[in-house]
């Protein structure tokens, strides 16, 4: 009787320690609000400070506006260069790049990806998104619903965004996106998100992706990156990659693939 009994209550201690993975990620990507106050920060800046700050930071600063402005300016152009050459009847440029990442899977007028993925032996996710715009201006909508068997669980996180999408060469394109973060389990919390991907192909056919997003607010601290390679097929790329969310101490973590669709 006395096995019994410590058997029931090993079996139940475990439970309690690793089920629920969905809902203890949800409290943990919550914001930990502080009962205490920082202290407030000394604002006494040197002369030498001041110098370095408005000299050369100042001229980094226009630098890197300048080159924001510029890799912007390539993306309207080519996408309008695409949109002429459809106009008329003609093919695309026979750039090895230009074929794939131009006009289409890195500067699309609409894409849609789908993608199923697993975050452990009991959590799996289904993920969508769709992203549309013109040049360097675009808005992405995504969603990833993750469920857990033992015990039955979802959770849902959705991303809204405004990106402006920048060329910096042939091969590689960037994004920068600030939009609203949103877990849905059991309430639903928001906050602003900031967001950055990168884009590069090594042929016309073959190519990775790197985005991360960085939810620091006052509702919200959750880290989701995520690293994709990329086979293309004119207007359709398989996937395969990798993606992790993580809140804390608890993370969703695992291997994904998936369907790419542009035009």
């Amino acid at each position: 009787m006395k096995n019994a009994a410590f058997f029931v209550f090993v079996l139940a201690f475990s439970s309690v320690s690793f089920a629920d993975r969905l809902d203890d990620f949800e409290v943990d990507a919550k914001t930990k609000k502080s009962s205490s106050k920082a202290p407030k920060n000394e604002q006494n800046n040197s002369k030498l400070s001041n110098f370095i700050f408005e000299g050369f930071f100042y001229d980094v600063g226009v630098s890197f506006v300048q080159a924001i402005s510029d890799a912007g300016a390539a993306s309207f152009k080519r996408a309008s260069s695409y949109s002429d050459q459809h106009k008329v009847g003609q093919e695309p440029s026979d750039s090895p790049i230009f074929a794939t990442a131009i006009g289409k899977r890195y500067v699309p007028f609409v894409r849609l990806d789908l993608q199923h993925g697993s975050a452990g032996d009991d959590v799996s996710f289904n993920d969508m998104s769709i992203e549309t715009g013109y040049g360097a201006v675009a808005l992405l909508y995504r969603n990833s619903l993750y469920k857990e068997r033992d015990p039955a669980d979802e959770l849902s996180m959705d991303q809204l965004f405004l990106l402006y999408r920048m060329l910096v060469s042939e091969r590689v394109k960037t994004d920068l996106g600030i939009g609203r973060y949103r877990v849905m389990g059991n309430d639903s919390t928001s906050d602003i998100a900031l967001k950055f991907a990168l884009g590069f192909n090594f042929t016309k056919k073959l190519g990775i992706e790197i985005s991360s997003v960085s939810v620091h607010g006052a509702n919200l601290d959750i880290a989701d990156r995520e690293f994709g390679i990329l086979y293309d097929f004119d207007a359709l790329s398989l996937k395969l990659g990798y993606r992790s969310v993580d809140a804390d101490s608890h993370q969703l973590r695992g291997i994904l693939a998936g369907l790419s669709f542009q035009y």
